[in-house]
């Protein structure tokens, strides 16, 4: 999962990591991920009838003992063989899983949603008389550090449903390694500004930059890392860092910059990021982590 925030402002307010205060954002739109479907291992001859079926890629999961998948079980206690029709939602309209089941008396199915997102779990089964349907939500927080697990009995006469829960040790948050390479140099124009894209990936927090420099010729650098448990905050700091040619244009120089911090443990809640440069330090936005919403939003400093 992947959640890339575009933040931007070339008049960002002079302040340190713990002195800035809210930005203006426009809300997220939400993102669909093609990896999310129902994994068809374990079907044995093409029957349907399965013990045990995984929603979504457990290996696609960002830092696994963070997000522990959730358990949903159906057993059926009608004393009879029971079909049941089951549809998985996630994000409220992306559909994982739509199918029919065969549940022998007595007997269970499982259904492992691997992916920490918020679904919907609509419930149809045959039974003398009918068919009896029900739907149950099931929120799945970012950062939960929850074992959770849902139950629902197949009866005689409809169904019923049962979720649990337990806290599980949150992983604690380290800062692996960092780096940053530059990409580009050149003289401002009047559209170029301080900004910057940030990226949850790969266990990793990626931002792609645009940082305002005395001239063309300077060479940014991380001047500071530093995480606040307590708000679960990552604070990265971009500074302009030294001039790399004598003979420079003189001209008010602009630097694109890629930089990367890898992680280990968990995502950060947030991550502010702030550009210093000519003695100023500013504020140029905060990403929130959410592995169920992509796309952007934008801010001015």
């Amino acid at each position: 999962m992947r959640r890339r925030t575009l933040l931007g402002g070339s008049a960002g307010a002079l302040c340190g990591l713990a002195g800035c205060v809210g930005s203006a954002f426009e809300g997220p739109r939400a993102r669909q991920d093609d990896s999310s479907r129902a994994d068809d291992a374990g079907t044995e001859g093409g029957d349907e009838s399965r013990r045990t079926l995984v929603v979504g890629d457990l290996d696609s999961v960002p830092f696994p003992a963070a997000h522990p998948p959730h358990e949903l079980v159906f057993r059926n206690e009608s004393g009879a063989e029971r079909t049941v029709s089951v549809e998985v939602t996630a994000d409220e309209d992306d559909e994982l899983l739509a199918r029919a089941f065969t549940v022998p008396a007595d007997d269970a199915l499982e259904v492992v949603l691997a992916e920490p997102r918020s679904y919907t779990v609509t419930v149809t089964i045959d039974r003398p008389g009918g068919e009896s349907s029900a739907a149950t939500a099931i929120d799945r927080e970012p950062f939960d550090c929850t074992r959770s697990s849902t139950t629902v009995t197949l009866g005689e006469h409809g169904t019923g449903t049962k979720s649990v829960s337990e806290s599980i040790a949150c992983p604690e948050l380290r800062i692996a390694g960092d780096s940053i390479e530059t990409v580009a140099q050149s003289c401002a124009n009047e559209r170029d500004g301080d900004s910057a894209t940030v990226d949850f990936a790969a266990e990793s927090v990626v931002v792609a930059g645009q940082l305002t420099t005395p001239t063309p010729c300077y060479e940014p650098s991380i001047a500071e890392v530093s995480y606040d448990e307590r708000r679960d905050a990552l604070a990265l700091v971009v500074a302009s860092g030294e001039q790399s040619a004598a003979g420079c244009v003189d001209c008010l120089g602009v630097v694109d910059y890629d930089a990367r911090l890898e992680l280990e443990g968990r995502y950060p809640g947030h991550v502010v990021l702030f550009h210093e440069s000519r003695g100023e330090r500013r504020r140029i936005g905060t990403a929130e982590y959410s592995p169920a919403e992509s796309e952007t939003e934008r801010a001015n400093g």
